[in-house]
């Protein structure tokens, strides 16, 4: 049974429950969702079957283990008319889905969008499980970055490919799964984050070194150098990246 972990949270919890149970919410859907997942939404199946995973003042994330591949979803609480008065111009909710069907819509490698809501005092967004996966600090924890690394500089040229903005851009929000001898990687709360946007050399710097820095590394400007070689490749040469790691481990990475 989902339920929040902070009081001020359980203050409201009963009217949110009660607004979904009582279908007092307006839902928006994705195309393509299956019968179970709109049934599990609509009724408030989520509720019974969530699972607590993390919160903050601001929202609660929550898994639900099925239907199908299960599904993760985030609350974002509205606290006071300041909140109440900036939800009514700008949701949350609504931009994250809004930029994650944006992002496939790219072919940029994001999470499944599912649907949104809002009720009175709160708004919901959720998401398909990306089955199979881990968060890539836990990858780089286990295995070093060197393990992922091509991917993320693969995903970092993508993302300025496609003139993405975004300053929340960080490994908190990837996630990782095996696929043959690397990694598949998908974006997570992409809310904040803006396409096709006119970004400078020096953004697209920042933006870049502010990420490779979270994995500790300090050639943040070397390798934005690399991947803005090659924004209108493909791929970036492996290569170039084995030797990027070959010169910091002062040998050849393990693959």
């Amino acid at each position: 049974m989902l339920e929040p972990q902070r009081d001020v949270h359980l203050a409201v919890w009963k009217e949110i429950v009660g607004q979904v149970v009582s279908g007092r919410v307006r839902w928006v859907l994705e195309e393509g969702v299956e019968d179970g997942e709109a049934e599990c939404l609509r009724q408030g199946g989520f509720l019974a079957a969530g699972e607590w995973v993390k919160e903050n003042r601001q929202r609660l994330v929550f898994r639900v283990p099925g239907p199908g591949a299960g599904m993760f979803g985030k609350i974002n609480f509205y606290q006071g008319w300041r909140d109440v008065l900036k939800g009514t111009f700008r949701n949350k909710a609504k931009e994250e889905f809004q930029t994650t069907r944006a992002f496939r819509g790219e072919g940029l490698p994001v999470v499944e969008p599912l649907a949104w809501c809002r009720g009175a005092g709160f708004d919901m967004v959720f998401t398909r499980t990306f089955s199979g996966s881990a968060d890539v600090t836990d990858v780089v924890r286990e295995r070093g970055s060197a393990a992922v690394f091509r991917e993320l500089c693969e995903l970092a040229r993508l993302l300025l490919a496609h003139g993405v903005s975004w300053s929340d851009f960080h490994i908190r929000n990837i996630l990782a799964k095996p696929r043959g001898a690397g990694w598949e990687l998908r974006l997570v709360d992409v809310y904040g984050a803006k396409l096709k946007a006119r970004l400078s050399r020096t953004a697209r710097r920042r933006m870049v070194t502010r990420f490779f820095s979270g994995l500790g590394e300090d050639g943040g400007e070397e390798l934005f150098a690399i991947i803005e070689r090659h924004l209108g490749a493909p791929a970036i040469p492996e290569a170039e990246i084995h030797a990027f790691l070959a010169g910091r481990a002062g040998g050849e990475p393990p693959r």
